[in-house]
Parts: C-alpha cells; structure tokens; sequence
C-alpha cells in the first residue's frame, strides 16, 4: 500500500480543480470528489459538493473533520481491501460506482457508516442549493418568493 502514496496530487489529474482543501487532505479531498461524483451522478455537483462540505468542516463543522478526513483516506486508498491496485479517487466512473455499492452491503458496520455519511453528507449540502430548488421546480422555504 505504500507505493500508493506517492504519486499524482489532485491538480494534476485530467480535470483540473482549483480549489485548495482547508480541512480535508489532499487525497480525501480527492475521494470526496469522486464519491459525490457517483453519490449525485454529476461530476460538476459532485466538485460543487464536495468543496462545500471541505468549507464547511473547516469552519462549523471542525469538529468532524479529523473523523471525515481518516474515513476519505480510508476509501481512498484501501476502496477494495488492503490489496487494492488502485486508489478510489482514480477508479473509472463504472468501477468507483461499484465500489459505493459495495460498501453499502459490506459486512463491516465501518464501511456501511462511512457510505452513509458520504450519501447523506452529499445529498444533504448538495440539495440545501437554492440553484437546485429551481431545477425541482421546489420554490424553497421563504414566503413570498
């Protein structure tokens, strides 16, 4: 596994991303991209929701970063086990979509926890978007608007 740690930072993949993570390392940063990629099917809302949540544990929610950041590391270099050939955040769309399912299923309570927590966390920050209310043709929670 150590051979995995070195090698490409999240700026040198194929899509670039600009955003520096304040709360999350650079390669759970990565792991968050990819799993909201595949948690919410897009991988522009799936960089969008990922960059907010990374905002939000570095400010309010500091307090669950350090558990958030080691459940990405985690996921990111051991997606398939211990003897994983390759790292979560660079798995193509098909496989790093299984991997999810699987870990929704998984016998060790872990891995279904940390599933969860990325599906809710995901969904949760991405549909709280009053851009995404428009396209549910949901009108939000004020009044009058």
């Amino acid at each position: 596994m150590l051979w995995q740690v070195g090698g490409r930072t999240l700026g040198e993949s194929t899509t670039e991303y600009r955003y520096k993570p304040v709360a999350l390392s650079p390669a759970a940063f990565g792991a968050l991209v990819a799993a909201c990629r595949e948690l919410l099917d897009d991988e522009l809302a799936g960089f969008r929701t990922a960059e907010s949540l990374d905002s939000y544990l570095g400010g309010t929610g500091l307090g669950a970063a350090k558990e958030m950041n080691l459940a990405l590391t985690v996921l990111e270099y051991a997606p398939g086990g211990l003897l994983a050939a390759t790292r979560f955040s660079r798995l193509p769309r098909a496989d790093a979509a299984q991997v999810l399912r699987d870990w929704s299923r998984s016998g060790l309570g872990v891995r279904r926890q940390i599933h969860s927590a990325l599906r809710q966390a995901a969904r949760f920050i991405w549909f709280d978007r009053p851009e995404v209310w428009d396209a549910m043709g949901y009108d939000g929670p004020w009044v009058g608007r």
